[in-house]
């Protein structure tokens, strides 16, 4: 029932904003999390690459009471309008034989309803041309030095299963005696 027909009770929906919360305050403090919401808030602001991550307890609960928004109506309709079996991928592993888990899962998750939705495409850059070739810094919370190069790269969703732009990672990022980082860290020195 949970796949098809979530309840999206009061008391559960109050302790997954608790979760998402305690998850928030988690990653603010992480120097990784923080480099990221560097390069989302300095691309385009109406892109949805600049979109806020992750929700806390002041946008998910304090926020939306003060403008009598009830969230988990807001969640119930966003679920109606998007939850879609077209739009999902499934993974199963099993002990069992493989038709008894065809059979679990053509049980478990057929009643999820296909509202034939189509995905978000998004055929412009996250970055506009002021937005590029910029230095920024930033001060981190470990005592760590860094330099990330970001470089902006057409969408790659359609060559997904050869990922090319893992060729171009290794190239750079191969660390083996007459590769490019190899060069670059003897420059350094």
């Amino acid at each position: 029932q949970f796949f098809h027909a979530p309840l999206f009770n009061e008391d559960a929906s109050n302790r997954e904003v608790n979760a998402v919360d305690s998850e928030h305050e988690k990653n603010i403090h992480t120097d990784i999390w923080r480099s990221i919401q560097v390069m989302h808030t300095t691309g385009d602001p109406d892109h949805p690459f600049n979109y806020f991550g992750t929700g806390n307890k002041l946008t998910l609960d304090t926020i939306p009471k003060s403008k009598n928004m009830d969230v988990r109506a807001e969640l119930l309709k966003f679920h109606s309008a998007n939850y879609s079996s077209n739009l999902m991928g499934l993974c199963v592993v099993g002990k069992e034989p493989l038709d008894e888990l065809c059979d679990m899962v053509v049980k478990m998750f057929s009643p999820v309803k296909n509202l034939d939705i189509k995905s978000l495409v998004v055929d412009r850059s996250p970055f506009r041309d002021q937005d590029l070739r910029k230095e920024i810094k930033y001060c981190p919370i470990k005592d760590t030095r860094s330099l990330t190069l970001g470089f902006v790269c057409p969408d790659m969703t359609d060559f997904y299963k050869c990922g090319p732009e893992n060729y171009v990672a290794h190239l750079i990022g191969h660390e083996a005696e007459g590769s490019l980082l190899s060069y670059l860290r003897n420059k350094g020195q």
